[in-house]
């Protein structure tokens, strides 16, 4: 069943979401490794990889569902976020947005009885409780580790 135009547009704005985080998760990446965190560096690319990857499958999603992706600009990324800490709460607070859009997305396609998407959004429900549950446990040890301990956590990241 062709999918309607209303969901058509939520899924289109989730696909572009996704690779506004790929992005963002990129220039997070790309900060880190300038100032010398490889392995947190190296946990933001890996991030930036699942980003795109979930990009991909919800557009093929909505091609299965005869409608068209259409991606839009995605808008440039700061150059710079701060301390790592800052980075790991931001990159929480990004999550917690996509949260929200998803949420939004299986919301609508139950009330408009389209339960092939509500059940393909149902593991990105699930994913996501995960992914902030991760970047909520680094951000705690990142506190506990303090400044003398961040070569530690950092190094941690690096076997993701």
């Amino acid at each position: 069943m062709k999918i309607n135009d209303k969901m058509a547009t939520l899924v289109n704005a989730q696909i572009n979401e996704e690779l506004h985080a790929a992005y963002l998760y990129l220039a997070m990446s790309f900060q880190m490794q300038d100032e010398g965190y490889d392995g947190f560096a190296h946990w933001f690319l890996q991030q930036y990889h699942e980003e795109i990857e979930h990009a991909l499958e919800i557009a093929h999603y909505l091609q299965l569902r005869s409608g068209k992706p259409q991606l839009t600009g995605v808008a440039e990324m700061p150059q710079h976020f701060g301390k790592p800490i800052e980075l790991f709460e931001a990159a929480y607070k990004h999550e917690c947005h996509v949260t929200e859009l998803i949420h939004n997305i299986y919301k609508e396609a139950l009330e408009a009885n389209d339960y092939a998407t509500s059940s393909f959004f149902k593991r990105y429900i699930d994913e996501q409780v995960e992914e902030e549950d991760t970047v909520l446990g680094i951000i705690d040890q990142l506190r506990m580790a303090s400044d003398k301990g961040l070569y530690l956590v950092n190094a941690k990241l690096a076997q993701r």
